[in-house]
């Protein structure tokens, strides 16, 4: 949805604007509406780039924001300093001298000023991708907001702004544009800043100054006007001046990199801030700030093909080796504010040495400038500036990236050539001299893929390997043997580097999360007769910041961050894209879908295998890893001369791998080589790569066991890279691949297939931890159960399923379910045992897919906003089509209409508006269960929307397709997918007319039908603001009616794993006059939800009534853009019967609605899985209440039990009469349950 929910945010209220006489600076101004013509624009040129040669800084108006938008988003910039404690944000703290990084909080008295004081500045930073990071609880329901208004600051406005300087240096417009990407290239960031008041002592020892001179070291710096007035900046007379507030105006400033690309053309501009007049002092100072950064990889080297810079000439330059922007963004800003520097006696220049190289800044008025940039303002004279990152020089490396080799020319595709950090070598094993049973494996020689006759040529050896092995080299990758041999030896640090007490506390958490990053310590999987391994590893994510990391490890993170891009992007993806060609695809069909970006959780291993003792040796038979397929799409392992790994070749003889140096072993499982072992996995069960490409690559089969003797006693140490897919896309096969449609598809899932996410958390949370069972029919197997597919699979009858699988990972995580419900429904994992040596996956029964189950991939991406391209206004969400429902008329029927209350949540915002609500919602529920309630933050075109959106699942679904999403309700106590028609029984023998289809809270969790994926992410969004926005306001409110603390309700029915609530789209279809007799026009019975709350979104066929408390029954009015609220049986429960679940069925509608459907929306709210339905006895209310008891002191259900006992129960089990008139009865879960008739 849009920024549909916009959460309540407390008021920033800022300073008057000063009335005192101030020396202004006098900034140029650009109009971007101007800019839309081509006779503004050139207008605008011509500002800008007068302003960034002379000043370096000017003002920005008319950016397409509106002011009330801006004013929202200051509030929120208080949020991090105002609503969070300092315990958390400490927790919260950038760690900024070893990451080169700001992101998250800098407190307080981080840098230097004068005289020993330091600031009293605090500001939180956001990456560009704010969800690479967790953030503050404060700060969380906001993050959709940041996010949409830091991708509009940067592709609306400073990619306007770089057209502009483009032009000034008649340059195409897009030069400046093309290199600022939106994308994991650039790490531009979004600050929030406050300034607080210091005391006169620090104010006399600093002169006033709140923040030196400098430059900023970024290409431009977006600065959002506010009315505190302290900015200055250094103009060309040397004078400071001040910069003046221009309401909903953008203050940008240039910064070094622009400087270099320019060739000393733009100015980057020396500012500082001061403390404000006398009529503001006291106050705070607010900022919201976006730096702006090129793409990491990109070099500071100056536009020579400028004809500006060709004509004035070259002024600023670095002599010596260029850095890239990741190098000069980290040592600036590691460095900024908290070195010591030097004051030389003979100009007042002060200085730091960094790696023997000076580093001056100059004092001019008292303030601190650096060298670099006064050269530049001052005296526009050529300097030196060398960047070091580390202690010692060592050795150079470069990685290539986006395509290009390693020693490619071109400036703007290289890595640094940078000092690396010293680390101990690692000296590997020797190669064996023994007489090995070696594997032939082919060699892919990525060079030959330059030309059209190599590429081919390649591209049909890696598909005969792929299609007979699942294992190959890779040679000519792009690297030189120093540069692997380096990465070897950082690869050695977290484990000779790191103590064991700080590895416990980076230790992965593999079953919980499914996910490997950090350590996997020794004796965590098991071999074999209760032997468990020798292996540790640690685990990188593919974007190594997304994790904290040791100490010994910090430092060497670019080092690492580069050869995990390089890998991706310039092995993998050409392998991949040799694969695409050997099933005659269009080359990008597989790199397509294994893009470099936050969608993708391929990752990095180190790996230490240690040697054994003798007695383990002899239990596994020599074996240190059994038997197994990866689960990746390929895995690439760097060869190193250890021996050890082994394939199962197609005559099943296993086989050693031999050491290449500095080759990559490509399989479809891990090989090695010194190269790349490009692995595609062998997994009987289903290789993510075996399975797209219908079985027609083999997932490779390999282990690894004891070295030979005259290695014995050397530990082998690993580099690896698991390569997956996109986390959305599913394990499906490229059906429009002329090889599959020749030779068939072998491999595939049956039923919908499980996405990448779901495959790999189930597969990683299993390995190595799970009970096998043997298998009864093949010899040397074992097997597990791994639900990662939803279908049933035809398992043979003579496969023993009892007591198969084990799992304990939670199975509403990873949708691994207990083995019972497994063995039903699950697919079944083989492993391979001849000896202990062999471990396998694979699935029991294919089949043939029908037409339905040859449909493309389901992408259902995570994300809240989908921002258009729009220059004027903020990113909005662009919509795909939905077939528009026209809802029936308003009935103008004379009917019996409840009288219900209605809650106000825009009233609930005051205090007093709130203590009002309160009352309303405690009477309401305890005498009626309904309530309306309006001004809940939605509007009418949303709810709209949203209707057109519930009727895919019945319009635009066919038959055949329901069936295979239909919801096994009984089996499992959910009605997730499809409820059909005549399902329940109504009466005298008439069952139901009313369809439904249901989706989980976390949508992800089940597939849906192809019609109704590309929604997925606006329904995920209006389930979330159900749930938050709406569901635990009402808790709070409810709360507070028990005279609790407002949040007792609302933390038991928390937005995550543990809860079960979930959406419905029902439509209810005209029944014959036949069905309407015999049921005296009961659509549906009679009855109590079993949740806490239900949310229906009022439509305007009249069919709901409720049952009142003089046993009358009577209509629900229709109100627009209104929600209807419940109580269920579950708040019932919890409130001891103080809050009534309600009574209520739904009948024919009146006569001028007759033959229109009904279509509703409805959300049902239940509490945590775990949380007993007992009632809150700590009310004080509940205290002095005649408390009902639904179940004995005790023994009260739990959520999880109650839920899917009624759930399956409804509507098919036999009810008896009841002694009450009109009244049937059942017993669910030891609790009484009446049903109304």
């Amino acid at each position: 949805m849009p920024a549909i929910t916009l959460p309540s945010v407390p008021r920033w209220v800022p300073a008057p604007v000063t009335q005192e006489n101030i020396d202004w600076a006098d900034l140029a101004i650009i109009d971007l509406a101007k800019a839309q013509t081509p006779e503004g624009r050139a207008e605008q040129v011509t500002t800008a780039r007068d302003a960034m040669h002379k000043q370096g800084f000017f003002y920005v108006v008319n950016h397409g924001l509106e002011k009330s938008k801006i004013d929202r988003l200051f509030d929120i910039a208080n949020v991090p300093f105002s609503q969070v404690d300092d315990n958390e944000k400490r927790r919260y703290e950038a760690n900024i001298k070893a990451t080169g990084e700001y992101l998250g909080y800098k407190l307080p008295q981080y840098w230097h000023i004068a005289n020993g004081v330091k600031d009293r500045i605090e500001h939180y930073n956001f990456p560009r991708d704010v969800s690479r990071r967790e953030h503050p609880t404060a700060l969380q329901p906001f993050l959709p907001e940041i996010q949409s208004f830091i991708e509009y600051q940067h592709k609306n406005i400073m990619h306007e702004l770089e057209r502009l300087l483009s032009l000034g240096l008649e340059l195409p417009e897009n030069t400046l544009t093309d290199m600022h990407p939106y994308d994991e290239t650039n790490h531009s960031f979004f600050r929030f800043m406050l300034y607080n008041p210091r005391s006169n002592d620090e104010e006399e020892k600093t002169d006033g100054v709140w923040m030196k001179g400098h430059a900023d070291h970024m290409t431009l710096t977006a600065l959002w006007s506010q009315p505190v007035t302290a900015l200055q900046i250094k103009d060309h007379d040397g004078q400071w001046r001040y910069l003046r507030h221009i309401d909903n105006a953008l203050i940008i400033n240039c910064g070094d990199t622009t400087e270099y690309l320019s060739g000393g053309y733009y100015k980057s501009a020396i500012h500082r801030v001061i403390k404000p007049p006398q009529d503001q002092s006291g106050y705070k100072r607010l900022g919201m700030i976006y730096f702006h950064y090129m793409a990491d990889q990109l070099l500071l080297e100056p536009f020579t093909e400028s004809p500006v810079l060709q004509r004035e000439g070259i002024t600023k330059v670095i002599d010596g080796p260029i850095p890239t922007q990741e190098a000069w963004r980290k040592g600036r800003v590691s460095r900024y504010g908290v070195t010591t520097l030097t004051k030389s006696e003979e100009d007042g220049i002060e200085y730091e040495i960094i790696n023997g190289v000076k580093w001056c800044t100059i004092m001019l008025s008292g303030n601190i400038l650096t060298d670099l940039v006064y050269a530049v303002l001052r005296a526009q004279i050529w300097f030196y500036v060398v960047f070091i990152l580390a202690l010692d020089p060592v050795r150079l490396t470069r990685y290539a990236v986006k395509g290009a080799s390693c020693c490619a020319s071109s400036s703007q595709s290289r890595m640094p050539a940078v000092t690396v950090p010293n680390v101990p070598r690692w000296i590997p094993a020797p190669v064996t001299q023994q007489d090995v049973d070696w594997a032939d494996l082919a060699v892919i020689d990525l060079s030959k893929t330059k030309t059209p006759e190599g590429r081919a040529e390649q591209a049909i050896i890696a598909r005969d390997a792929m299609h007979k092995q699942g294992f190959f080299y890779a040679i000519n990758h792009g690297l030189d043997k120093a540069e692997v041999d380096r990465m070897f030896d950082i690869a050695a640090v977290p484990f000779n580097q790191v103590s064991e007490e700080e590895k416990q506390r980076y230790v992965a958490n593999i079953k919980t999360t499914g996910e490997y990053y950090g350590y996997k310590l020794q004796q965590y999987w098991n071999i074999a007769n209760g032997v468990k391994d020798r292996i540790e590893h640690y685990n990188f994510p593919r974007d190594v910041s997304r994790r904290q990391h040791p100490e010994p490890l910090r430092p060497l993170l670019p080092e690492i961050q580069n050869f995990i891009e390089f890998t991706h992007r310039n092995v993998l993806n050409e392998v991949e894209k040799l694969l695409s060609l050997g099933l005659e695809l269009p080359e990008n069909t597989m790199p397509d879908m294994h893009p470099y970006d936050d969608t993708n959780h391929s990752y990095f291993r180190f790996m230490v295998y240690n040697p054994r003792p003798e007695e383990e040796e002899t239990k596994t038979e020599g074996v240190w890893m059994k038997g197994h397929a990866d689960h990746t799409s390929l895995s690439a392992l760097w060869s190193q001369p250890v021996t050890a790994l082994q394939i199962l070749d197609h005559n099943g003889k296993w086989r050693y791998v031999r050491h290449i140096d500095n080759a990559l072993v490509s399989t479809t499982a891990a090989r090695e080589a010194h190269s790349v072992i490009l692995a595609m996995q062998v997994i009987n069960c289903g290789d993510t790569t075996e399975y797209v490409s219908g079985g027609y690559y083999k997932s490779a089969i390999h282990r690894v066991v004891k070295p030979p003797e005259d290695q014995n006693g050397y530990k082998r140490l690993g580099l690896f890279y698991f390569h997956y897919m996109a986390d959305d896309i599913r394990l499906e096969p490229l059906r429009s691949s002329p090889v599959l449609q020749r030779e068939g598809i072998t491999k595939v899932i049956n039923g919908p297939a499980p996405t990448q996410h779901t495959w790999r958390k189930a597969r990683t949370a299993t390995f190595g931890v799970t009970d096998l069972q043997k298998s009864a029919e093949e010899k040397g197997i074992e097997y597990e159960i791994v639900n990662a597919t939803s279908p049933p699979f035809h398992i043979p009858p003579s496969t023993t399923l009892s007591n198969a699988g084990g799992s304990s990972i939670d199975a509403d995580k990873f949708s691994i379910e207990p083995s019972e419900s497994l063995a039903k429904r699950g697919c079944v994992l083989a492993r391979e045992t001849t000896a202990p040596s062999r471990h396998r996956t694979k699935i029991l029964q294919t089949f043939t897919p029908s037409s339905e189950e040859m449909a493309t991939f389901g992408h259902s991406k995570h994300c809240s906003l989908i921002p258009c391209r729009s220059t004027s206004t903020m990113p909005a969400v662009t919509q795909p089509p939905a077939p528009h429902w026209v809802p029936a008329p308003a009935t103008s029927a004379d009917l019996d209409w409840a009288e219900l209350q209605t809650i106000d949540l825009q009233k609930a915002r005051t205090p007093e508006g709130r203590a009002e609500q309160v009352r309303i919602a405690a009477d309401a529920m305890h005498n009626q269960g309904f309530f309306y309630v309006v001004n809940h933050g939605l509007e009418q075109p949303q709810i709209e929307r949203m209707f057109d959106i519930a009727s895919i699942p019945f319009v635009s679904v066919e038959p055949d397709e329901k069936k295979v999403y239909e919801a096994k309700i009984k089996e499992t106590g959910t009605f997730m997918g499809y409820k059909p028609l005549q399902y329940w029984h109504i009466a005298n023998g008439v069952k139901d007319r009313l369809e439904h289809y249901n989706i989980n809270r976390e949508v992800n969790l089940k597939q849906h039908p192809s019609a109704l994926r590309p929604f997925l992410p606006e329904i995920q969004d209006f389930i979330r603001f159900n749930h938050e926005g709406v569901v635990h306001e009402l808790t709070k409110l409810l709360a507070l009616g028990l005279e609790l603390p407002e949040d007792t309700l609302s933390s038991v029915h928390s937005f995550n794993e543990k809860n079960h609530s979930y959406t419905r789209f029902i439509l209810y279809h005209p029944r014959p006059a036949e069905e309407e007799v015999q049921t005296e026009n009961v659509w549906l019975k009679g009855h109590a939800d079993h949740t806490s709350l239900s949310l229906l979104w009022s439509q305007p066929v009249a069919a709901l009534q409720i049952r009142d408390t003089e046993g009358k029954w009577r209509f629900v009015k229709h109100k627009e853009n209104a929600l209807i609220v419940n109580c269920g049986d579950t708040l019932d429960m919890l409130s001891g019967g103080y809050y009534k679940s309600a009574i209520h069925r739904v009948v024919q509608p009146p006569e001028d609605q007759q033959g229109y459907k009904r279509l509703g929306v409805i959300y049902f709210c239940y509490a945590d899985d775990d949380l007993p339905l007992a009632p809150f006895m700590s009310s004080p209310v509940l205290q002095n209440f005649d408390v009902v008891r639904r179940a004995p002191e005790g023994q009260e259900p739990s959520m999880a039990t109650w839920r899917k006992a009624r759930t399956a129960a409804y509507g098919t089990s036999e009810l008896k009469k009841s002694a009450e008139q009109g009244v049937e009865e059942e017993v669910v879960a030891g609790i009484r349950v009446k049903h109304f008739n």
